[in-house]
């Protein structure tokens, strides 16, 4: 399970770790989720502290 906020207006990456340590699931939004996937498509895959469980991963 995760939590996924749809709306493009809201900053969720600036409280996204605040906000998945109190639900206890990952959180991600539309941005968020775009943002990881930029990264990964300009070959950079190393772990972002600080910007949720998506960007703690490696590939």
């Amino acid at each position: 399970e995760a939590v996924f906020v749809s709306c493009t207006s809201m900053r969720v990456a600036r409280i996204i770790e605040e906000v998945e340590k109190e639900l206890g699931k990952p959180v991600t939004s539309s941005n968020h989720a775009l943002a990881w996937h930029m990264l990964r498509l300009g070959g950079i895959g190393e772990q972002i502290a600080g910007k949720g469980e998506l960007f703690r991963r490696s590939l």
